[in-house]
């Protein structure tokens, strides 16, 4: 038990670490930057910060190929990565933030690289330490410490930055940076060795993607993947605009996104880990669809202007949300060859990001055209769509299928 206890530790700790950087540049910079004048033209070029995000899958085969295996193959991934970040964020503590703001989304782009390879790595760390029976629990120990990271990043840095200026700010996070990784100095990973050290890496490359995507399967599941990226982030991008829309301060908006929200955010992911252990798992997804479906037709509420259900819309919205991150994170790492690890885990993570990514930029032009009503209706009928897919395409998604590993694989691309 106290082995498991060291494991959770750890696991919180590495991926609260990775998200405080990557919310305090893109939620908390923005607003600091916007309150000293910035236009939004520039304060725009902090969303490329979320490119590492959506295409680590592509570097992600030379974390599974490559590694140190004395400390262990991603122990070594993550003690680089972070070191790395860390010593990089310490770097633009001393740039003047406004006079080199086109120097510094330069560097910060590199320690978000930086933080989206240590998560690649965490991720598959995950995948060998966690036996099935714990892989909710650590999930959800996973969603909450992304949200508790969004709250240090988007909220308590913005008041540091606020109190304490730029460089001291900047010299803070780069120490949490480097505290997170003691508790990695407390487990042992396991290592599932990939047997392709005589592979070319460009077939290698090939292997990869070909095993993984001719998995039964798996083409409905990206599939799903992308539909509950796509209804959540949608409603959760108009959502903050509508508050604005519908009177709320900026301060009021603050509270209820940030703390609250974040904070309903981990109830989520807490009160999901029992339903994931007593459901099937297309007993759960079907759960999460349905749950956020409604959530999403409950929008409807404010968006008619009824202003006094937005706090509890925002609290039911990120419970929901919380629930989504354990459940599909679970769910990923079931889809998981543990010798790709590395690979399995980010294709699918990346999938959810570019789906989001790609929803949030089209969400403003259909409120435009249609409203808020018919827009969040929209968003809950594709978070409904799912459950066809699931009852209809996927096929059995349950741990125990049999998962192959590219060096089992009888034919692939030549």
């Amino acid at each position: 038990m106290a082995n498991r206890f060291s494991q959770w530790g750890l696991l919180g700790s590495l991926y609260t670490a990775q998200f405080i950087p990557n919310m305090f540049f893109t939620v908390a910079l923005p607003v600091y930057l916007r309150s000293r004048g910035a236009s939004l033209e520039t304060v725009s070029l902090l969303s490329l910060l979320f490119l590492p995000w959506c295409f680590k899958f592509l570097w992600s085969p030379l974390v599974d190929r490559y590694g140190y295996t004395r400390w262990g193959h991603y122990r070594a991934w993550i003690f680089g990565t972070q070191s790395v970040a860390a010593a990089l964020i310490a770097i633009c503590a001393w740039f003047n933030v406004q006079a080199h703001l086109g120097n510094l989304v330069g560097w910060m782009l590199l320690i978000t690289f930086f933080c989206a390879t240590q998560d690649i790595a965490t991720d598959a760390l995950a995948v060998g330490m966690l036996p099935v029976c714990d892989r909710e629990v650590g999930n959800g120990i996973q969603s909450m410490g992304g949200y508790l990271g969004s709250i240090i990043g988007a909220g308590v840095m913005l008041i540091l930055l606020d109190r304490w200026t730029w460089t001291p700010t900047m010299l803070m996070l780069a120490v949490v940076m480097v505290l997170s990784m003691i508790p990695l100095l407390t487990v042992q990973e396991q290592v599932h060795p990939a047997n392709v050290a005589r592979t070319n890496l460009w077939r290698y490359y090939g292997q990869q993607f070909w095993t993984f995507y001719q998995r039964p399967g798996m083409k409905s599941w990206l599939l799903l993947v992308l539909l509950y990226a796509m209804s959540g982030v949608m409603g959760h991008t108009m959502l903050r605009p509508l508050m604005v829309d519908l009177g709320l301060s900026l301060s009021r908006v603050g509270w209820l996104l940030g703390m609250i929200g974040y904070g309903a955010g981990m109830g989520g992911a807490i009160a999901s880990i029992p339903l994931v252990r007593h459901l099937s798992r297309k007993q759960a997804l079907s759960v999460i669809a349905i749950l956020q479906g409604l959530v999403l037709l409950g929008c409807l509420l404010p968006a008619l202007g009824f202003q006094q259900t937005v706090a509890p819309v925002v609290v039911l919205f990120h419970v929901g949300l919380g629930f989504v991150s354990t459940i599909m994170h679970t769910t990923f790492m079931d889809r998981t060859a543990p010798a790709t690890a590395g690979f399995d885990y980010s294709f699918q993570s990346s999938v959810s990001f570019i789906g989001g990514v790609g929803a949030a930029a089209i969400s403003g032009l259909l409120v435009t055209h249609m409203g808020y009503p018919l827009f969040f209706g929209l968003c809950s009928l594709l978070s409904l769509l799912s459950i066809a897919v699931i009852h209809g395409c996927l096929g059995n998604i349950e741990p125990q299928s049999p998962i192959l590993n590219p060096a089992e694989v009888a034919s692939g691309p030549r």
